[in-house]
């Protein structure tokens, strides 16, 4: 069921009855193909020339997501609570769905107008003919293996427990990357699927497993309380990775251009807003409330994602290289060598109709 953003993270009711809907609806369009036109641009975005930059009055749009309290959803955080998306005449009302996978059906069946997931995610989805464009940018891959204090090396990690998302995602292959760079792969250890990244804090709080990936602010979590540290950041690995985009429903696209263009527009805003040390506080209050951590952790948080580490690309371009390590690690996680191109996935025209090349 839509949320606004303030009661996003309090209520899960009605989560089951969309996910039905939208695979459902999914379903009627499988193999329908997309509307994409044979030069790599969607029909849609053919002539954008005349289409305004935003609409005319406040324009209501669905926002798909797998929850807010991330940091992989900042720049949504932001565009929503800095005003962004308000100033653009966005109206902007986040659904919640649990998995990726579920995510895209919604965002293909038409329950939602845009879906920010998971790169690898979307690209299958778009292999199989989901009318489904990636728009803009929105994170590189940063996650940190976090493990118990008695494990205190890579050498000592051998045998063990390690919590993952699944063997074929993309944080997944992040991680085998981590282990390769320091000497080890993935036979060296047992993966133990968790799901997302609160179900993988759950894990190793419980001691289910002796380490886990985690993306912030769980890693933070975990960290602070005394028990746990990190072995490493995937960022020593690999760098830059699109580990997630901002993608819109092609028949949606088709009919309000203008909204896509100022989606794309407060996104650009956002990445700007986030990274300007003028708005550091206030990005940090936002997300300390969203992802209901106390503002040391979001502090920690924010200081990884746009100092240390910069994982939010700059004013939401896409970056060839970021694309390319994704398409190179699908092709290695299923051994076949498929060939990819941003010209099947991505339809670069309202980037370039919000002003960013």
């Amino acid at each position: 069921m839509p949320m606004t953003l303030r009661t996003l993270l309090n209520s899960r009711r009605g989560v089951a009855a969309l996910v039905a809907l939208a695979c459902a609806a999914a379903l009627a369009v499988a193999g329908c193909g997309s509307s994409s036109s044979s030069d790599g641009g969607t029909t849609a975005s053919a002539d954008l020339s005349r289409a305004a930059r935003k609409p005319d009055s406040a324009t209501p749009v669905r926002l798909g997501v797998t929850g807010l309290g991330i940091n992989l959803y900042w720049d949504l955080i932001a565009a929503d609570r800095a005003g962004i998306f308000r100033d653009n005449n966005l109206t902007p009302t986040f659904v919640a769905v649990s998995t990726p996978g579920d995510l895209v059906s919604a965002a293909s069946g038409g329950s939602t107008d845009f879906v920010s997931v998971a790169t690898d995610t979307l690209i299958n989805a778009e292999d199989r003919g989901a009318p489904l464009k990636i728009v803009a940018s929105e994170a590189y891959g940063s996650y940190d293996l976090v493990a118990k204090n008695s494990i205190g090396d890579w050498e000592q990690l051998k045998g063990k427990k390690v919590g993952i998302a699944d063997p074929g995602s993309g944080s997944t292959v992040l991680l085998n990357a981590l282990l390769a760079k320091h000497g080890l792969t993935p036979k060296d250890v047992t993966y133990v699927p968790a799901a997302a990244t609160p179900q993988r804090l759950a894990a190793l709080q419980s001691g289910a497993v002796d380490a886990a990936l985690l993306a912030d602010p769980a890693n933070y979590t975990a960290i602070e309380t005394g028990d746990f540290h990190s072995l490493g950041n995937t960022v020593d690995a690999v760098y830059p990775y699109q580990i997630t985009t901002h993608a819109v429903n092609e028949d949606f696209a088709k009919k309000n251009p203008s909204a896509v263009i100022a989606f794309v527009t407060s996104i650009q805003q956002a990445h700007d807003w986030l990274y300007d040390p003028a708005n550091k506080d206030a990005a940090i209050d936002a997300f300390a409330d969203v992802a209901r951590v106390p503002r040391a952790i979001a502090e920690r948080s924010y200081d990884a994602m746009f100092n240390r580490f910069r994982t939010m690309s700059p004013s939401a371009q896409i970056d060839p290289r970021a694309m390319a390590a994704v398409y190179d690690a699908m092709n290695t996680t299923t051994g076949q060598r498929t060939e990819r191109s941003d010209d099947r996935y991505i339809d670069p025209a309202y980037l370039r109709a919000a002003g960013v090349n």
